[in-house]
């Protein structure tokens, strides 16, 4: 339980780092790439050279699959930036959050994972689950933008789930124990890459200049960054790669402490609608619980 508080604590100050890159206008693709070279850096002092050295012999197993979930962190990142300008923040939001329906079904039916059986009321708390992140995430889309326009919001659903279950697939089958500190560090070597070559496509082509508040701005993002791929491993490794409990827990977690520090830090006004999804996040917990911690 330590590690999924961890995670869910780490992500939620990604989430705070993300609301002050638009009140401070920060070049999103620039701190989005140093914030991947800030993860190098803080896996290397974390971990030390020598899990780096020990996992020779075993790095192929997983290594092509690290480089691809890099590369798609770009590109989910890029198009998380594109859909909100074009469709809105509330369904961008909805979209990437419901995306946990992929892993959730992978991990009951295709892996097979779940360390013990779900009862009635673990299936209840996970139905009451989606529609808790439907309700608490939809935002009304007051910025004039049209919403018709679903196929971003279709893709980034797909492109989020699909990286999940990615993770856990690599986690559940084919990075060892002893490889867990060093496969997020890989990860993010193949997402700074990507970046590293879209700031300078920006930089050399549609000149834009390099900006130190977006710099730091990355810094400030890729050490909770770093850790919250990390605890989310250790947390899969903890419900032995149980999927089906991990995501949706992880998930409602997030909404609630999202939406706390929302209200608080920013001064967000939830709707009818969250307020009825955050108590449904809450019934859904304690079911999803049952039989794990009560």
């Amino acid at each position: 339980m330590l590690y999924l508080l961890l995670t869910v604590l780490t992500t939620i100050w990604i989430f705070i780092c993300f609301k002050g890159f638009s009140i401070y206008q920060i070049r999103t693709l620039q701190a989005i790439t140093v914030n991947y070279i800030t993860c190098i850096v803080t896996g290397l002092i974390f971990t030390g050279l020598e899990p780096i050295y020990e996992i020779q012999h075993s790095i192929n197993n997983w290594l092509f699959l690290a480089i691809f979930i890099g590369v798609n962190f770009v590109g989910a990142f890029y198009l998380l930036s594109i859909c909100t300008q074009k469709v809105g923040v509330g369904i961008t939001t909805l979209a990437s959050r419901i995306s946990l329906v992929i892993p959730v079904i992978f991990s009951l039916f295709v892996f097979e994972t779940q360390n013990r059986d779900f009862s009635v009321w673990n299936y209840t708390g996970l139905t009451i689950g989606f529609l808790s992140v439907i309700l608490s995430s939809y935002k009304n889309n007051k910025t004039g933008r049209s919403s018709k326009n679903y196929g971003l919001p279709i893709l980034i659903f797909f492109l989020a789930g699909y990286i999940d279950t990615v993770l856990n697939y690599a986690n559940t089958f084919l990075v060892s124990e002893a490889d867990r500190l060093v496969f997020p560090i890989v990860i993010f070597m193949a997402a700074a890459s990507g970046g590293i070559l879209g700031t300078t496509y920006n930089y050399f082509k549609k000149k834009i200049k390099l900006q130190f508040k977006s710099i730091l701005a990355g810094v400030i993002l890729g050490i909770p960054n770093y850790f919250s791929i990390y605890f989310l491993i250790k947390t899969l490794e903890a419900y032995q790669n149980n999927g089906a409990f991990v995501f949706p827990v992880f998930n409602i977690l997030t909404i609630l402490g999202s939406t706390i520090l929302g209200v608080v830090l920013f001064n967000e006004k939830p709707s009818r609608g969250n307020y009825i999804g955050l108590a449904f996040a809450i019934t859904a917990l304690i079911l999803l619980l049952k039989g794990e911690v009560w």
